[in-house]
């Protein structure tokens, strides 16, 4: 179909017939920005209201928001190709002169990726929200590493607001489609099973999916689990050990016994935090072994260079009374303002800073938001800090069973 023939099921705005001014605004803005470009609120004109919602959801996640306005265009132009409107993929913002020819030519491809890590997540988030293939939970998981979930949710909405317009502009028809196509070939599209099949994006696997195969005798899958912490394991013995030949050891066990024991892993947590948790026990364990270097012999004669005798010094092991009284009522002081601490803080409290969990993961077995784990944490600091800090109420001293603040701050 010509231009000349082209019949848009939905016609455009003459201009003459704009008579909203804030329209027109949006029309003669769109001269510049050029994603969407004029024919777009031409079209929309027979609406003005909806028009100058759209614009102004468009300005806001288009051209505004913490993501930045390159990745943005460059999924807006891939998602595009894949709903195949030809008359959306023709369009480039102007502010995204960065993206290179390449990036738009190779952007909807199935084994094309970005070079550019960020990018690349966003651009796989785009194509599972546009074509619905399966991989929801891989793509959070990159997602996560470089974006916050407030960017997430930027996203989403674009992404969406975008495969929306696309398929608009497509129905509408509002330009002919003749001439060369902004769509490449072997572009990934949303028709056919087939293709959506074959083109789906390149990621790297679970760490889920890794377990699997290891489990299965995969020793490639092993290594990719391994191979991103192995300088955290080694840091972590040698920093038990204080010595590098020891810590080696101690690392090369704690891979084996991971190995070993990878079928009972139960995925509570991170594979790297449980490999941790192996090489700290380990490192511990060498130590408890390693101990005959502390101890001197008694029946070995100590002579000076000279060839002189001189007697030991023996150290006296026993339990000095006034520091076993102190350390005791330091127990007991602590254990019963944590006991006397709200549950919900005294949960808190303990799954912080006595087991040392991540504040995602407090949050998840409390079942409240991150925000609120930060915020009864600061509580039960606080009132821990009212019950033992020596000299508000003298409980230390007095004996009293009970921490009751004396003072109105």
């Amino acid at each position: 179909m010509t231009a000349l023939t082209h019949a848009p099921n939905v016609p455009q705005v003459a201009d003459t017939d704009v008579n909203d001014p804030k329209l027109r605004q949006v029309i003669d803005g769109a001269a510049i920005t050029k994603s969407p470009p004029q024919a777009w609120y031409r079209t929309m004109g027979h609406n003005p209201e909806v028009a100058k919602a759209f614009a102004n959801y468009w300005d806001l996640l288009h051209r505004g928001g913490a993501v930045p306005h390159q990745i943005k265009e460059l999924a807006r132009i891939q998602i595009a190709q894949m709903i195949g409107c030809d008359f959306c993929a023709r369009q480039t913002s102007p502010l995204a002169a960065t993206i290179t020819e390449e990036e738009k030519t190779c952007c909807a491809l199935p084994n094309w990726e970005h070079p550019d890590a960020k990018t690349r997540a966003a651009l796989h988030y785009a194509r599972t929200l546009t074509l619905d293939d399966g991989r929801d939970t891989a793509v959070y998981e990159e997602l996560k590493e470089y974006y916050s979930n407030a960017e997430i949710i930027e996203l989403a909405a674009f992404f969406c607001l975008t495969a929306g317009g696309n398929r608009m502009a497509k129905s509408w028809s509002i330009e002919p489609h003749g001439g060369v196509s902004a769509i490449p070939a072997g572009a990934i599209s949303i028709h056919g099973r087939e293709s959506m099949a074959a083109s789906k994006p390149h990621l790297e696997p679970t760490e889920a999916e890794l377990i699997q195969r290891a489990c299965q005798g995969d020793k490639e899958a092993f290594y990719s689990l391994v191979r991103p912490c192995e300088r955290a394991v080694y840091t972590t013995a040698v920093s038990i050990l204080n010595n590098s030949e020891d810590a080696e050891e101690v690392a090369q066990e704690a891979v084996l016994k991971a190995l070993a024991h990878l079928a009972g892993f139960r995925g509570e947590a991170k594979f790297s935090t449980w490999l941790i948790q192996i090489t700290i026990n380990e490192a511990r364990l060498k130590l408890r072994k390693d101990r005959r270097h502390l101890y001197e012999s008694v029946d070995e004669q100590r002579t000076s260079e000279d060839g002189e005798y001189f007697p030991k010094d023996f150290a006296d092991w026993r339990e000095i009374p006034s520091e076993a009284l102190q350390r005791k009522e330091v127990r007991e002081a602590l254990k019963c303002a944590i006991a006397s601490l709200p549950l919900k803080y005294r949960e808190e409290f303990v799954l912080r800073d006595v087991q040392q969990l991540r504040i995602e993961e407090a949050a998840q077995i409390l079942g409240i938001t991150e925000g609120s784990v930060k915020t009864r944490l600061l509580r039960a600091r606080l009132r821990l800090r009212d019950a033992l800090a020596p000299g508000i109420d003298g409980s230390w001293s007095m004996g009293k069973p009970e921490y009751q603040k004396v003072r109105p701050w």
